[in-house]
């Protein structure tokens, strides 16, 4: 889905060369309580113990439905199909709830696209959800595309999801980095030879085997940061 509004269009710089490509959950948005209201419920229903907000956090990354399963694995409990579509139904039904920004975001993202930057998302997270948080929160028209993970074929870490991406919003030709918390940011973006930046303010861990191009501590570190890994080309303004 491609983003910004015309009016929001106006506020942007037009003539730019590089791309920061933000993953939702445990990035833009510490939307983990919520997601935890919903598997919860699912697993007193099954009279198993509900997740603590850590043991939340840790299953996050893979989606929805790897969450739900993953969560009820960790309960020894066994996750039918139509428990699945229940636990999809009460999450979707508000996924607003328990769901903020982290810290200085609006005024991050605004910084990086005065500075030149075309912002996208790629998050394994289906759209509807996606698109309600970022309407909801106010920063759907920073993006130029928001790619999810129920419409494509494959979801990060393969680099096929951050292909498409920048292929949905013509920038298959600009030099990118991902910025995201988990592993599988990581993983996706080194298979697809661009730099990442690694949350350390989300949910997520690395892994040996994934190394970040660089690590932030907090959201309002970014512009810094992926100035370094992609400086600006020098140009004169007519």
């Amino acid at each position: 889905m491609t983003g910004r509004s015309t009016d929001a269009n106006k506020a942007f710089t037009l003539d730019t060369d590089r791309v920061a490509v933000f993953d939702l959950d445990g990035t833009l948005v510490d939307s983990v309580d919520g997601i935890a209201v919903a598997i919860n419920r699912l697993l007193r229903a099954k009279k198993a113990l509900p997740l603590q907000r850590e043991e939340a956090s840790a299953l996050l990354g893979h989606g929805l439905d790897a969450f739900a399963k993953a969560a009820c694995e960790s309960r020894g409990v066994t996750l039918t199909d139509d428990e699945l579509w229940r636990f999809h139904h009460d999450y979707l039904s508000n996924p607003l709830i328990g769901t903020k920004l982290y810290p200085r975001v609006p005024a991050t993202l605004s910084l990086l696209a005065q500075k030149g930057w075309r912002l996208a998302v790629c998050t394994n997270k289906s759209e509807a959800p996606a698109i309600a948080i970022l309407n909801g929160l106010a920063i759907f028209d920073y993006f130029d595309v928001i790619c999810c993970g129920d419409t494509v074929e494959q979801q990060k870490p393969h680099p096929g999801h951050l292909s498409e991406t920048l292929q949905r919003g013509g920038f298959r030709h600009l030099p990118a980095v991902m910025i995201g918390d988990h592993a599988v940011d990581v993983a996706a973006a080194s298979a697809s030879g661009m730099a990442s930046v690694f949350a350390g303010w989300g949910y997520g861990h690395t892994e040996p085997a994934f190394r970040p191009s660089a690590v932030a501590s907090s959201f309002g570190d970014l512009p810094g940061i992926l100035e370094s890994l992609i400086p600006a080309r020098s140009r004169s303004l007519a």
